[in-house]
Formats: structure tokens, C-alpha cells, sequence
């Protein structure tokens, strides 16, 4: 599940009780709060970031990050030379399900993600 999942869902049950109580505005503010936060959660897992900060965040050396860039258990956002990591890619609980799943035109494939995050 993505990070703070249960806070964007909880908004999203509370905007259907006040829609029950004619309280549209509310509902839609709710809502909107809600898609904010899931964008801003999504924008930052897939965000691309150098292989020192990968390392930080995985809490490794940065040669292990670049042996496991090589290896392909860490897929390379970046260039040949350049290598990049995501978030998503190195984060607990979203790396131990595999990588980012990607669409056939490269971006981000955020349902499969929540998909196989439920299973």
C-alpha cells in the first residue's frame, strides 16, 4: 500500500457521509484533498534520485547500490553512465514486491502498483 494510504481513503468515506447529509461542498473538498495527497505520495516514490542518496535511503554503501544497479535487482532510472534509482525501487514494503511496474510507454503504471501492493 502506498504511504499514507488509509488517510486519503478515510477522506474519501468521509466525503460519501457528508454527500448522505446534501454537504457537497465538503464532499468535493475532502475529495480534492484526498487526489492531492495521492499525487503528491505518487510524485515522490517515483521521483528519480542520484545512486548516493539511493544508498542513504536504502541505508547500504554506494557500491552496493551500483552492484545491484548492475545486477538488474535495482532497475536504472537514469542513463548507462549516469545511473539513476526511484524511491519506489529501493523503499521497504514497495521494493520487496519488485520493481516499479512501468507501462509500454515508460511511465509509472500506478494501478498495477496498488494492485499487486493489495495482494
Amino acid at each position: 500500500m502506498l504511504p499514507f494510504g488509509p488517510l486519503s481513503e478515510h477522506w474519501r468515506s468521509e466525503a460519501i457521509q457528508l454527500r448522505r447529509f446534501r454537504a457537497e461542498s465538503a464532499a468535493a473538498a475532502l475529495e480534492a484533498c484526498a487526489a492531492d495527497l495521492e499525487d503528491a505520495v505518487r510524485k515522490y516514490l517515483y521521483e528519480t534520485i542520484t545512486v548516493m542518496q539511493g544508498a542513504d535511503l536504502a541505508g547500504v554503501s554506494y557500491e552496493t547500490m551500483l552492484r545491484k544497479i548492475g545486477s538488474g535487482k535495482i532497475p536504472n532510472a537514469g542513463r548507462r553512465n549516469k545511473p539513476l534509482v526511484r524511491r519506489c525501487d529501493i523503499l521497504p514494503g514497495i521494493k520487496a514486491q519488485g520493481p516499479c511496474p512501468m507501462t509500454d510507454n515508460g511511465e509509472p503504471d500506478i494501478a498495477e502498483q496498488l494492485l499487486r501492493d493489495r495482494a
